[in-house]
């Protein structure tokens, strides 16, 4: 992958993210705006401009391409946006267990794990959000 495209993407804006997520198969603007919207429970909703500038600017440096024979303009993520999303997924999920890491002492200090687990973690059994990220508390 060209370092100059990496270095512009790498780390990612969520709205890229999710839009990328969005066409690993093909999709239209309009079901792309639909898919992050599900994706994220209603917490990312994509704007017509803030998408279509979005889009025109991934197709532009390779990252997405246009679909032909769609009745209306579908876009697919190329063999470099795959990279870059599986680089920025990785990316994200280092963050997080550092941030886990770092801050669980923290909240076992201030007695905040017993309100994380009322919310349906389960550190004693190695479930709920560890177990989905393969994080040991």
């Amino acid at each position: 992958m060209d370092e100059k495209i990496r270095k512009k993407y790498i780390p990612m804006t969520e709205t890229t993210y999710y839009t990328l997520l969005s066409v690993t198969v093909p999709r239209h603007g309009y079901a792309i705006m639909q898919y992050v919207n599900e994706l994220t429970k209603g917490r990312i909703m994509l704007g017509t401009g803030t998408l279509y500038t979005m889009v025109s600017r991934l197709a532009a440096d390779g990252i997405i391409e246009a679909v032909q024979g769609c009745d209306k303009k579908a876009y697919l993520i190329t063999d470099i946006g795959q990279e870059l999303v599986w680089l920025e997924t990785e990316r994200l999920g280092k963050q997080l267990e550092d941030g886990r890491k770092v801050l669980r002492p923290l909240w076992k200090k201030a007695g905040n794990m017993e309100e994380l687990q009322s919310q349906g973690a389960d550190f004693q059994n190695g479930g709920g959000i560890s177990e989905e990220f393969g994080i040991s508390m």
